[in-house]
């Protein structure tokens, strides 16, 4: 038999943020990774954009 579904699945998280200006690496990183933490914790396959 052929199975049309694969037997596993893949979810993920994922962290935004816009690029200022006036932005260094860093505030960019910490902005993004603070998105991440913040959609791990909501639960799986969130996406949260940092303002």
């Amino acid at each position: 038999m052929i199975a049309t579904q694969p037997d596993f699945r893949i979810d993920f998280s994922a962290g935004m943020t816009m690029v200022r200006a006036d932005d260094s690496v860093s505030t960019v990183y910490t902005r993004t990774d603070h998105a991440l933490y913040t959609a791990k914790a909501e639960g799986r396959g969130r996406l949260k954009v940092a303002g």
